[in-house]
């Protein structure tokens, strides 16, 4: 009989133990997927989002700060508004190389242009934005024309249409952008001028108005001259336009990342002592498998097989079932998370994007080593004992 189907034979043998080690392998890896899958997910999307937002500095309404990080990760609604005196004040602020507005116009709800319930709508000044504009650069030739617009990834349009009816005026969707996880995949992009075409339509072709108060916007975008300290430009933008709140971008979803890396720290410190405890139940469970095949392992020492057999043979047990219940863990693990996303993303308060192919086969293959480092340490132990045992001992 060869090593591995003796290894198959046993395995026949010893439903206990075999369920034992499963379980355990596939709740570790599972959680340890789980938790890298969420956790690096949110960070990702977090990172993608000040990225997207192409600023060094936000200049915004004051006590707004909250409801900016709001709208671009979660895609909720936002009502913030001041004069557009203010990016002409800031725009003549020494360090500031170039400074553009943007207006948060509303959130649709119940849209069937997208591949969420909501949907934020986003004016810009193309003669002004850096922020934007480098997006389509890559999606769409030339600038948006009045009635076009780009859309996050969860956007597009209705089956059967060539457009999108935003408050009842047609909007062309023209290009979409990557997926970033944040709200900003469910976010329609248009300039000032479309803007104000919807706004003015809606009186007569939409159930409710489009109110966009008049020489308001919503936010002044900074982009710091090169050699220029960010923060010290933004306490001067604080000291030349009172009234409003200044954020560095690297300082923006501070609240959120708070809320990660103490998530993070929870789930560590659970994810460690699950690993301790599943050390010890294995380590007990397989004590007792080789207590009681002591006769066997003996009979087999008698008959010639020596110690590295008998190490390969019991290992190889351990390690497959360990291996087996790892995939069943990080698969079972992984379906979860992608079916009940929008769950975890409301229970979190933050969004996360699932992770790529490649990244996703490299997560994959982290939870199986971590299904591996629970059994192996458990099991050698036991293991090495057992094969140091004399042959007419174990068999007695």
């Amino acid at each position: 009989m060869s090593i591995f189907r003796l290894i198959l034979r046993n395995l026949e043998g010893a439903a206990f133990r075999n369920w034992a080690i499963f379980l355990v392998a596939a709740l570790m890896s599972g959680f340890a997927i789980a938790a890298t899958v969420l956790i690096g997910g949110a960070r990702s999307s977090i990172r993608l989002a000040r990225e997207r937002l192409g600023a060094d500095i936000a200049v915004i309404p004051r006590g707004t700060e909250t409801r900016l990080e709001d709208a671009f990760l979660m895609g909720a609604t936002v009502k913030m508004w001041m004069s557009d005196v203010i990016l002409e004040k800031v725009s003549q602020v020494p360090g500031v190389e170039a400074a553009t507005s943007q207006r948060y116009l509303a959130t649709l709800k119940g849209v069937l242009c997208c591949a969420v319930p909501d949907m934020l709508l986003i004016a810009f000044d193309p003669k002004t934005d850096f922020t934007i504009q480098p997006w389509l650069e890559s999606h769409h030739r030339g600038s948006l024309e009045i009635g076009q617009a780009v859309g996050g990834s969860f956007v597009f349009e209705p089956a059967g249409s060539d457009n999108i009816l935003v408050y009842g005026y047609p909007v062309d969707l023209v290009a979409n952008l990557e997926p970033t996880g944040t709200g900003i995949d469910a976010t329609l992009f248009f300039t000032y001028e479309t803007a104000d075409e919807i706004a003015r339509t809606s009186v007569t072709q939409a159930v409710e108005l489009l109110e966009i108060p008049p020489r308001s916007i919503s936010s002044v975008l900074v982009r710091v001259e090169a050699q220029q300290d960010p923060e010290k430009v933004a306490e001067d933008i604080r000291r030349a336009v009172p009234g409003v709140d200044v954020v560095v971008s690297a300082n923006l979803f501070q609240t959120h990342r708070s809320r990660m890396n103490g998530l993070l720290n929870t789930v560590s410190l659970l994810l460690a002592i699950a690993w301790l405890l599943a050390i010890g139940l294995i380590a007990l469970v397989f004590s007792m498998v080789i207590t009681s095949r002591k006769r066997e392992i003996g009979v087999m020492r008698a008959l010639g097989a020596g110690r590295p057999t008998i190490l390969t043979t019991l290992l190889s047990e351990g390690l497959l079932l360990a291996l087996f219940g790892g995939m069943a863990g990080i698969g079972l693990s992984l379906l979860l998370i992608y079916f009940f996303q929008e769950s975890l993303i409301a229970w979190m308060g933050v969004p996360f994007l699932f992770p790529q192919t490649s990244a996703l086969i490299l997560l994959i293959l982290e939870g199986l080593a971590v299904a591996l480092a629970t059994v192996t340490p458990a099991i050698f132990i036991p293991t090495v004992k057992i094969t140091f045992m004399d042959p007419v001992l174990a068999m007695r």
